[in-house]
């Protein structure tokens, strides 16, 4: 086994690093649009965010492959789909903060 640091080395020499982080930025660009659109309505503000963000990566694991077994999958689909659902909501709470500090009532007292 390498050590740590060869690792390290491999993991953003091959750009694996670099593609996640892109990836999380685009689903990030992709969820404010609809969080902002929603944000008159709270409660399916965060309910529509945090299932969009749990379900849409997540449903091509109800797609059977060779590569991962229907149990593996169903486990990997509940664990990613979990994760995601939170993230969708932090995610919200995160645009809903910034749009309380930049509305026009929010007037900072001198």
């Amino acid at each position: 086994m390498a050590s740590y640091a060869d690792q390290l080395k491999e993991i953003f020499g091959n750009g694996i690093y670099f593609f996640q982080i892109i990836r999380g930025l685009i689903w990030i660009g992709a969820t404010v649009p609809i969080a902002v659109m929603l944000r008159e309505k709270k409660t399916q503000q965060y309910l529509v965010v945090a299932l969009l963000s749990a379900l849409i990566p997540t449903s091509l694991l109800f797609i059977p492959n060779p590569y991962m077994p229907a149990n593996v999958a169903m486990v990997h689909f509940v664990e990613t789909s979990t994760s995601n659902f939170v993230w969708g909501l932090l995610i919200v709470y995160v645009i809903n903060k910034g749009l309380r500090d930049v509305s026009p009532s929010h007037t900072p007292v001198s």
